[in-house]
């Protein structure tokens, strides 16, 4: 013993720097022991649905999934296949990955995808924004959008996938937890936005629509990558280098939000694709509705005020899963009279769309026209240019697959009691 002790007084670099690696290999170890036994958890536990009987009549459920594989720095795909899909299929389910290529690929295939049970973004919020516009932008997208949409949360922003799915600060435990609840086959219903702008086709989100210097901040961080952990702290510095202080001039108008209908939650079940001759005869019919002279439509009465602000922020309401929400869409404008140093700590400290001074509005459609062309929106992380935008909410238009105790949750919390 004293001569180790020696050893290591005498090599004493040599001995804290092995202690060092020894330490790191230790805890590296723990870690994939771990990360083993979440896996071969969820495993088992999907093992037992697979083992369920089907009768001769019945098929296994069809689950289109759309891999974003850049997303993770590009482990996305790697992920996916340690943690979700052994999961998937063992669970007895005819599992088919589209693995994107582009931005708007997810968005074209939904247009022309044939059958299925149950589709699964995984990917980000990029990813989901793409996979609800292609669904929605659907000539059958009525029936079409009650197939339930799982989100496995492998994106560097996944909003609405922490919202739907448990917060785990592990990984693999929040992948393979996401997994299992598209297995037990809990959903909940959330809003959709509908962006329509003054060219192209309406874009669909479920989040939100941004516009302002903190938008344009967050979107340059990836720009000063070379500086490693300061590249936010730069990007919001060098954004005090402009006028100020800044601000966003537009004509808002909206309409006051409105009741909406009680939840009336639909028996699961696959949803059949019309046959071929069905969709022809809808398309034939819906174009002989196109040539019928509409009938005046009443329209709402609509507030209108000119804006000057740092930060528009119109937000859907399904941050907080609730049955008894309005109809309605939340606006948040943010005041210019903010200092530098104010603004740059806002911005390190993400909390740049709940300032207190800040105007807060609900209505259920809002338009939005900005005086000066040029910059960009955000819409659910993703950038689209600037222009006049009318945003409408479509209520409990889509439903997402969920872990089990947050619909308990929403059910005892909102549902009337029997």
């Amino acid at each position: 013993m004293a001569s180790v002790l020696r050893t290591l007084r005498t090599h004493w670099k040599k001995s804290t720097v092995g202690g060092a690696l020894c330490v790191w290999g230790a805890t590296w170890a723990h870690k994939r022991h771990k990360a083993s036994l979440l896996r071969r958890a969820a495993c088992e536990e999907a093992l037992v649905f697979g083992n369920e009987r089907l009768f001769l009549t019945d098929a296994p459920k069809r689950i289109t999934v759309f891999l974003n594989p850049a997303a993770s720095n590009g482990k996305a795909k790697n992920l996916f296949d340690l943690n979700a899909a052994p999961i998937l299929h063992l669970a007895g389910f005819e599992v088919t990955v589209v693995k994107t290529d582009h931005e708007g690929q997810a968005q074209d295939l939904l247009g022309v995808l044939d059958r299925t049970d149950a589709i699964v973004v995984a990917g980000g919020n990029g990813t989901l924004l793409e996979v609800v516009t292609g669904m929605l932008r659907r000539d059958d997208e009525a029936d079409f959008s009650k197939i339930p949409i799982g989100i496995i949360p492998l994106g560097k922003v996944n909003t609405v996938g922490g919202i739907v799915n448990l917060q785990e600060e592990d990984q693999v435990r929040r992948i393979t937890s996401a997994a299992l609840a598209i297995v037990r086959g809990s959903t909940v219903p959330v809003d959709v936005l509908q962006v329509v702008g003054v060219k192209g086709k309406p874009v669909y989100a479920l989040s939100e629509l941004r516009w302002g210097n903190y938008r344009d901040a967050e979107a340059s961080t990836p720009r000063y990558w070379y500086l490693g952990p300061l590249k936010k702290v730069a990007s919001y510095l060098l954004s005090t280098f402009q006028e100020w202080p800044p601000s966003r001039h537009a004509l808002l108008s909206y309409a006051e939000p409105a009741e909406r209908p009680e939840y009336v939650e639909e028996s699961p079940g696959p949803v059949p694709r019309p046959s071929l001759w069905r969709r022809i005869y809808n398309r034939f019919l819906r174009l002989q509705e196109s040539k019928v002279p509409e009938k005046p439509v009443e329209e709402t009465p609509q507030t209108e005020m000119e804006i000057s602000s740092m930060e528009v922020v119109i937000s859907s309401l399904n941050a907080v899963l609730d049955l008894k929400k309005p109809d309605a869409v939340d606006i948040v404008l943010m005041p210019s009279a903010i200092t530098k140093m104010d603004f740059i700590r806002a911005g390190m400290r993400k909390e740049n769309a709940v300032r207190e001074d800040s105007t807060k509005l609900q209505a259920k459609e809002v338009s939005l026209k900005p005086q000066v062309q040029g910059g960009w929106f955000s819409i659910d992380s993703e950038e689209y240019e600037a222009m006049d935008v009318q945003v409408r909410v479509l209520p409990w238009k889509l439903k997402l697959f969920c872990h089990s105790s947050i619909r308990d949750k929403l059910l005892v919390e909102t549902l009337p009691t029997l």
